[in-house]
């Protein structure tokens, strides 16, 4: 059996970070089931008033103490603008638009409500690339 060493992994991880250019953070409505098989297309992207998709900015990636990849992102924050469209999001996605595939996402903690001007919802996550072997 072949073994990804810490350098390998890391530099993989550094890999897919360094397309972050084309990923963008975005929020949906619905309650999918996320698991491996899920596609832009099982989820239902927000449409409230002032949303739009948000750039990435990756951290350089470093190898953690349990030896796996993990990259921080800079906080992602949606804002509604106070327009007459509201909805409750359910989680966020990350979206490679050179290659129009999802990347990541997640369910919310809880449900969260954007429904009046400034409601914002920030995302600030770390990316522990564990599915790397």
């Amino acid at each position: 059996m072949a073994v990804l060493v810490n350098d390998g992994r890391k530099a993989l991880a550094e890999y897919l970070t360094a397309q972050s250019g084309n990923y963008k953070f975005g929020l949906y409505t619905n309650n999918p089931g996320i698991n491996a098989g899920t596609v832009m297309g099982d989820l239902t992207e927000a449409t409230y008033s002032g949303y739009a998709r948000q750039n990435t900015t990756f951290s350089p990636v470093a190898i953690n103490g349990d030896g796996k990849a993990e990259a921080t992102v800079s906080p992602v924050t949606f804002t509604h603008n106070g327009g007459i469209v509201s909805q409750v999001i359910n989680g966020w996605f990350v979206y490679d638009t050179n290659k129009n595939k999802l990347i990541w996402c997640q369910p919310l903690a809880a449900p969260r409500s954007m429904g009046a001007s400034g409601d914002e919802i920030t995302i600030d996550p770390t990316f522990l690339f564990s599915q790397l072997p």
